[in-house]
């Protein structure tokens, strides 16, 4: 674990680095915009 790391402040047994956390927020808005165009 990166225990407070700037990654992960909270200290929430975070070991993804800012990439991966980037790349699901990206998947998130993605998901929630084919959600809306249904």
């Amino acid at each position: 674990m990166w225990i407070g790391t700037p990654d992960c402040p909270d200290n929430c047994g975070c070991t993804a680095d800012a990439g991966l956390l980037a790349v699901i927020r990206t998947a998130f808005a993605v998901a929630r915009g084919i959600l809306r165009s249904l």
